[in-house]
């Protein structure tokens, strides 16, 4: 198995494990299952080891699922995928393009980096502009920490 949700009903919600590198996402998508808010469900992350394959938004489905079903039943759910599953859900990662310069002292210390990223993210919706947007993210980071 790949991605594993399971959901646990409790006294104040719902108690998500969820093999994700994206808790709040599966939090979010567990609360809008069921239609409550946010802090009804509890989300814990286990170790998972490696990020391959479905660990960030392809894990949706099963967390869903399992949110669903425990909320109806009052029982404890797991939703387990393989790595067929995901593969097919998830589809292929956009063709990127990513150009770069980065300029350093004497010392070898980055002094400057200028980044253009280009994707190919198509006209369906898929993970691509999330993906965008935390390298955006990352490029701003960078920004800061050498400051």
């Amino acid at each position: 198995m790949l991605t594993i949700s399971l959901a646990v009903p409790s006294e104040d919600g719902i108690d998500m494990y969820v093999s994700t590198q994206y808790a709040d996402m599966s939090q979010c998508v567990a609360a809008t299952v069921i239609g409550k808010p946010m802090n009804y469900i509890n989300v814990t992350v286990p170790r998972i080891g490696g990020g391959f394959g479905g660990k960030t938004f392809d894990c949706g489905p099963a967390t869903g699922a399992a949110s669903l079903a425990a909320y109806l039943t009052g029982r404890p759910v797991r939703v387990a995928t393989s790595l067929s599953n995901v593969m097919t859900m998830s589809g292929k990662r956009p063709p990127i393009l990513n150009r770069y310069k980065a300029g350093v002292n004497s010392d070898g210390k980055i002094q400057a980096i200028d980044m253009d990223y280009y994707m190919d993210a198509g006209c369906n919706a898929t993970a691509a502009g999330e993906l965008f947007i935390h390298w955006l993210n990352m490029d701003l980071g960078l920004m800061i920490a050498g400051s």
